[in-house]
């Protein structure tokens, strides 16, 4: 580790080093090495492995599905419309359609196109352009996630079943998608508590229904309300996909395997694994979660198609599911709790040598922060997180953007305080980095093996005051995990603890808004 002797002005509260050990992971005694096949259909970007998958799946195909590329609502529902369409799913910007999209749709020589979610989530700029390629154009959208599932549901030839998911997060939507599909059930959306409207409609039409995820996503009140219905329901996001095929009893012959941080392969592979009678599995970056080995292990999974590029899912995960030795090299990660007096900033060293700080405190410990900075050799920061705008956390974010240390990327919060500071902040963020806002369920995608950093708040279309909107990161290294919180407050835990509990056990806490008597209910 690290001393530090001449650094008087900042000095380090508490540095917390988690260590991986030297790891074997070797066969288990099952199939062969040399029976099991992987594959692997990806491309550079996230567009660019929809179209890998379009390409494997579709030499041609009258109809294409568009969905917006980076956010994932008015696409849960999608799957079953595209089996029935006999067409891939596509991911296009809100903005404008995309290059690689558009040749696609070529290739396809595609007479319609169906876009998801209203003009917030694909715009009308993209409808017009692709008005102008010829093709007809329909838009399926509603006010919410909600409404555009229900929507899509009506599409659907008459069912008395359907499937009731979560619709503030995709894994259970998406794992469940290829099995709704391949029987014409709609997946519907719920609230953790209750039935909305638009879901409620088509309900009533409906028998029978399989609840996907546990109560911390979708609880007994939603339950108790749902026609005849049958929960499936794991212990984490790659345990409920696991527990998809052992309960519904899905075909094994091929499996398709995606990351379950990140919406986008999991989305665009759905339509391709319903299409190919195949499961849809869901592992970390760097390892395959134990409830998935499993699985394997139990229903003997030989065939596996790894959905997107080793950022996605890494080359570890291909040798685990080829059941070859994984040599896990010493790594540690280092957390730098800096004293700044009154605000926060952390730093995270990754295994990998690439660097987040989150949070600078305020103005006066700016030049302080920078000179800690320049002491560890730090001449770039991978990512810089702005939990929220208050003072006392972006102040000294100025002085890191002022000095000579290149910043990649930015990420604040959608909630803009109206200071001078606040608007300073954003000002150089966007003026030396790539300036983004973050959501629950954005992933830093560092590239990093065992290190996995996503936010888990706030949600997408939440609302409410600085506090509320403040940007909470869950960061995970092998075994380790710790819980960045910021200013997050009782509002914002209980928020978590309805939508990302699986998420909350930490081996470390950052208690939120300074230890303040509002910072948590327990």
């Amino acid at each position: 580790m690290r001393h530090f002797k001449n650094l008087k002005s900042l000095s380090l509260l508490v540095v917390i080093v988690f260590i991986l050990s030297l790891m074997f992971i070797f066969p288990d005694g099952g199939a062969e090495a040399q029976d099991i096949a992987v594959e692997r259909i990806f491309g550079a970007d996230r567009f660019e492995t929809a179209v890998e998958i379009s390409k494997e799946g579709w030499t041609n195909s009258d109809t294409v599905i568009l969905a917006r590329s980076d956010d994932f609502p008015d696409a849960l529902a999608g799957t079953p419309l595209a089996y029935q369409e006999d067409a891939p799913i596509l991911l296009t910007p809100t903005e404008s359609l995309s290059t690689t999209t558009r040749t696609e749709i070529e290739r396809l020589d595609v007479d319609k196109a169906i876009i998801l979610g209203g003009t917030a989530a694909v715009s009308d700029t993209v409808e017009i352009e692709l008005l102008a390629m010829g093709l007809e154009v329909e838009r399926i959208g509603g006010d919410n996630r909600y409404e555009t599932a229900s929507l899509i549901a009506e599409y659907l030839p008459e069912t008395e079943q359907a499937i009731i998911a979560y619709g503030g997060n995709f894994p259970d939507a998406l794992a469940i998608g290829p099995y709704a599909a391949q029987n014409g059930y709609p997946i519907l959306l719920t609230r953790t508590d209750s039935i909305p409207s638009a879901t409620e409609e088509i309900l009533t039409g409906i028998n029978n229904t399989i609840i996907v995820g546990g109560t911390a996503v979708i609880d007994n009140t939603v339950f108790e309300q749902a026609p005849n219905p049958t929960r499936i329901a794991g212990d984490d996001r790659f345990d409920t996909a696991s527990k998809i095929v052992t309960q519904l009893d899905l075909p094994v012959d091929k499996a398709y395997v995606a990351t379950g941080m990140n919406f986008a392969d999991a989305l665009t592979g759905s339509a391709l694994a319903a299409k190919n009678n195949a499961s849809m599995l869901l592992v970390r970056q760097n390892a395959v979660p134990s409830s998935t080995k499993d699985l394997i292990e139990e229903k003997g999974i030989i065939n596996f198609i790894i959905l997107g590029g080793t950022g996605a899912v890494s080359d570890k995960v291909e040798l685990q599911l080829k059941d070859e030795e994984v040599v896990i090299e010493p790594g540690e990660m280092i957390l730098h709790f800096i004293d700044v007096g009154q605000g926060d900033s952390i730093l995270i060293e990754t295994a990998c040598d690439s660097y987040v700080l989150i949070d600078g405190g305020p103005s006066g410990a700016g030049d302080d922060l920078v000179a800690y900075l320049n002491v560890l050799g730090i001449d770039r920061l991978d990512k810089v997180i702005a939990t929220h705008e208050h003072a006392d956390h972006v102040g000294g974010l100025v002085s890191v953007y002022e000095s000579p240390i290149e910043v990649g990327t930015t990420y604040g919060s959608k909630y803009e305080h109206d200071t001078i500071t606040a608007a300073n902040f954003r000002s150089l963020a966007e003026e030396h980095s790539v300036y983004k806002t973050a959501n629950a369920f954005d992933s830093l995608n560092l590239n990093c093996e065992y290190t996995e950093m996503s936010f888990i708040h706030p949600y997408d279309g939440a609302s409410g005051d600085i506090h509320y909107m403040n940007l909470v990161l869950n960061v995970e290294f092998n075994e380790f995990s710790a819980l960045i919180t910021g200013d997050a407050e009782t509002e914002s835990e209980s928020a978590m603890i309805d939508n990302a509990s699986e998420y909350l056990p930490s081996d470390i806490l950052k208690v939120g808004h300074h230890g303040s008597r509002t910072s948590t209910s327990q």
